[in-house]
């Protein structure tokens, strides 16, 4: 996971990467452990990447709590209003909605 963390780092300091390690990261979004998951979407907040919005929105169906909630800041990150509507209507049906909230507050 730390590398996961890794690769968004290198992608928000050097953007030329940021594509490619947008793609990578986003693999591992359907790996079995939700750790890795969580990893992968803390990376793809780091790197702010539009092109990732499907899968980060994707996320928010996770089963485990934490990706949901990891994936809803993550899309705030990349800062895109669009995905207001796609936070809105999952955090309607989260039992705990507080992260969806966060994130909410923080697009711009």
């Amino acid at each position: 996971m730390r590398a996961l963390i890794a690769l968004g780092e290198i992608g928000a300091t050097h953007p030329t990467e940021r594509p490619a390690l947008s793609a990578l990261a986003q693999g591992f979004l359907r790996d079995a452990s939700p750790e890795v998951r969580r990893g992968a979407v803390d990376a793809l907040g780091l790197l702010a990447d539009p092109a990732a919005i499907p899968s980060l929105c994707s996320a928010l169906d996770d089963l485990s709590p934490t990706v949901r909630v990891r994936a809803a800041i993550a899309l705030a990150n990349v800062g895109d209003p669009s995905v207001a509507s796609h936070l809105i209507e999952r955090s309607r049906r989260e039992p705990d909605c507080g992260g969806f909230v966060i994130a909410l507050g923080a697009l711009r």
